[in-house]
């Protein structure tokens, strides 16, 4: 994946946050179009720069703690 494609990337999974849209970790790497994996790298990535994101077990989503 290139850089603009990361970018990209991250850019849709921010808007998928907001509106606590993501679904389950499957359904964010069909969202994203890219493996689960991947998925779950994005999220790390972001945490790892301070991003403060959390799982939601009965929502089954990932969300932005502070919006």
């Amino acid at each position: 994946m290139t850089f603009q494609e990361r970018l990209l990337k991250l850019d849709r999974l921010h808007h998928l946050l907001r509106r606590r849209g993501t679904g389950t970790p499957g359904e964010l790497a069909e969202r994203l179009d890219v493996c689960k994996r991947t998925a779950h790298n994005l999220i790390d990535e972001l945490r790892d720069l301070g991003a403060p994101v959390a799982y939601c077990p009965v929502r089954g989503s990932y969300y932005w703690t502070l919006l």
